[in-house]
């Protein structure tokens, strides 16, 4: 596994996962350490005429952790004492499961550097493994956005990049054992 990828999670290591959400449209999340708010105040005092613009008239507050772990590819669940849970399960079956997770501290993570499959392992038994959505695909599978505002991206075609948040271009490497 690249050093970059090692240093960031053993960094990580025995921080407690916390705020562990799943939804369709955003995916897998899971924040680690101190939370903090961000507060993005209305942009106008009034709304526009005829436009429903709540983003102008309403405050929005989002709780996030020092770090963020956003899961993007198909995911799998295992715990102790329930089936395993994916994201293809009924929302009735995810709860449940997301709720086991939620306090555990990370404490491994394994790459395979061909497919990038990913397994993420718990102190209290959870594993949550990470595949690509399609064979050769390229789409992210998960990133790490650390409290430097870097994010640790990692691909389903075997690939990485380390960098700032915003950055527009981003520097890929191969996933191999240095």
């Amino acid at each position: 596994m690249p050093f970059e990828i090692e240093r960031e999670f053993a960094r990580l290591y025995g921080i407690p996962c916390w705020d562990v959400h799943w939804d369709c449209d955003t995916g897998l999340r899971l924040n680690f350490g101190v939370p903090h708010l961000d507060v993005q105040e209305p942009l106008a005092k009034e709304p526009r005429p005829g436009k429903r613009d709540l983003l102008r008239i309403y405050r929005q507050v989002w709780v996030h952790g020092d770090w963020k772990l956003w899961v993007d590819g198909h995911w799998k669940l295992t715990l102790r004492d329930i089936p395993p849970v994916r994201g293809s399960s009924s929302i009735r079956q995810i709860l449940p499961g997301l709720a086991r997770l939620d306090g555990q501290q990370l404490t491994g993570l394994e790459i395979d550097q061909h497919s990038a499959f990913t397994r993420f392992v718990f102190d209290l038994g959870a594993v949550l493994e990470v595949r690509r959505l399609d064979r050769g695909g390229q789409d992210d599978l998960w990133e790490l956005l650390t409290p430097e505002d870097r994010t640790l991206t990692v691909r389903g075609n075997g690939t990485y990049s380390f960098d700032r948040r915003y950055v527009q271009k981003r520097s890929w490497r191969p996933i191999e054992r240095v």
